[in-house]
């Protein structure tokens, strides 16, 4: 069953807006993968030491907290670090790639 859906789906047509939506979130899930348990560590002992064990006695709102905290340390990495670190590497081995092709003869 989901190998079928998971065709379907890929093959959809859609509108500009749900296609930005899903090509940014799609380019942040991994990291979002790879980031949520330390940045959510290291933002809860930071919001412990700033504001003691209160803060979770609203624990709706530091969930709140933490996951809009996790999706911009998410998105900053991707975009300002990922992206371009993985574009420089696929454009060097693009080049390399080119210099070592023999010159052909004519």
């Amino acid at each position: 069953m989901f190998p079928p859906l998971v065709y379907f789906v890929a093959r959809a047509r859609t509108k500009s807006v749900t296609a930005t939506v899903s090509d940014h979130a799609g380019r942040l899930s991994y990291g979002l993968y790879i980031l949520h348990g330390p940045v959510m560590l290291l933002a809860m002992g930071m919001m412990t030491a700033l504001l003691g064990e209160g803060w979770k006695d609203n624990v709706l709102w530091a969930a709140l907290l933490l996951l809009a905290v996790v999706v911009i340390a998410t998105a900053i990495l991707t975009y300002a670090f990922d992206e371009p670190a993985r574009r420089y590497l696929r454009n060097l081995m693009r080049s390399r790639r080119t210099a070592a092709k023999p010159a052909t003869q004519g």
